[in-house]
């Protein structure tokens, strides 16, 4: 039997030891507990930046993030062999584990960084819950093997906040609610951002794109100063100074995944490009200026030792979208670029052609 597969029967009731600390996330409704020697921070993106000490001086890097996907397993497995695919690594295996009644989805990856031979494992806690826990364990090959026991023996006393057992995803079902999260007192005040309503004068761009979206012809508004080049099913949208690249496409709820979930895998595909990910910043869905309704996720980090900037982007217009992926490997332009960017989100909207 798997070191996981039977996490779940008792991990309720594992408490904290002398030598050791606890971690706990509300967010992703967890809680663990780890050797003192551990190394713990939290970045601005709210992921944990954990340092392992092992043996030789050598010492391994754990980071916990809480993501959003509700796709298939086998489709996160595909995301993490395309990632690294890309990026030139050796997917040595891919599986699943148990863990508190649910699937771990594992990725282990070989690659060398400066000559020195690396490994990394990727796991997706696969529960029915808004935000799961992905971790990404990397080590010198020559420690790996410390690292992964020593986490392995810290994910046995992996527990839920609230007691309950979380059921395993099904994407067919309608999104769960946040019911890990610990009960609110009844005397206890709870404050509310306000529901926000569609702008009831809605600003249009003056540029428009003629594109193709479920068999339709349909427009893409959007400011002016931007110049629109094909790319196979989409656009490159450039202006002047503009260093980075960002692609745009045009889709249809009809034969598209909806908007949010094309996002979520938009996000997803792209995590596994980062060696280290070093602030994450995101945005709860708020309708724009044109009246379309707008998320995006943006991460800054590595890819092995070069930068890599990625803003993500979805405009939700009813039956029509936009997709927005912007990349880039020079810090201060991405910077400069980002007042461009969010203009653009301002007033991005797509309806069909008149």
């Amino acid at each position: 039997m798997s070191p996981l597969a039977c996490i779940a029967g008792f991990a309720i009731l594992t408490a904290p030891q002398s030598g050791e600390k606890t971690i706990t996330d509300p967010e992703l409704g967890l809680s663990f507990t780890h050797p003192k020697s551990w190394q713990v921070s939290r970045d601005r993106s709210k992921a944990w930046k954990i340092t392992m000490p092992l043996e030789g001086g050598v010492k391994a890097s754990l980071e916990i993030f809480a993501v959003s996907f509700r796709e298939p397993a086998d489709r996160w497995q595909e995301y993490q062999a395309l990632a690294n695919q890309n990026l030139k690594r050796t997917v040595d295996r891919q599986w699943q584990e148990e863990i508190l009644g649910v699937p771990m989805l594992l990725t282990r990856i070989y690659y060398s960084q400066k000559d020195v031979p690396m490994a990394t494992l990727v796991g997706l806690l696969y529960g029915a819950v808004p935000k799961k826990m992905n971790f990404r364990l990397t080590a010198p090959s020559a420690g790996f093997e410390q690292a992964e026991q020593e986490w392995r023996t810290a994910l046995q006393s992996l527990r839920t906040i609230s007691g309950k057992l979380p059921d395993a995803e099904d994407p067919s079902k309608p999104p769960p609610d946040p019911v890990l999260q610990p009960a609110t007192p009844k005397n206890q005040a709870v404050l509310k951002p306000p529901t926000q309503e569609k702008p009831t004068r809605k600003v249009r761009g003056r540029a428009k794109l003629p594109a193709r979206a479920a068999g339709r012809d349909v427009v893409f508004t959007y400011p002016g100063g931007w110049t629109a080049t094909p790319d196979g099913d989409g656009f490159v949208l450039t202006r002047g100074g503009f260093k980075g690249r960002l692609r745009l496409e045009v889709l249809g709820t009809l034969d598209s995944p909806p908007p949010a979930r094309a996002l979520s895998a938009l996000s997803g595909n792209s995590l596994g490009e980062f060696s280290k990910v070093t602030l994450r910043d995101e945005t709860r869905p708020s309708y724009n200026k044109a009246g379309a309704m707008v998320t995006w996720v943006r991460r800054e980090g590595l890819n092995v030792d070069q930068p890599l900037i990625i803003q993500q982007a979805v405009g939700d217009c009813g039956d029509y979208y936009w997709l927005i992926d912007y990349r880039s490997d020079d810090p201060r332009s991405a910077r400069r670029e980002r007042g461009a960017i969010q203009d653009l989100l301002d007033i991005a909207f797509v309806e069909l052609a008149p």
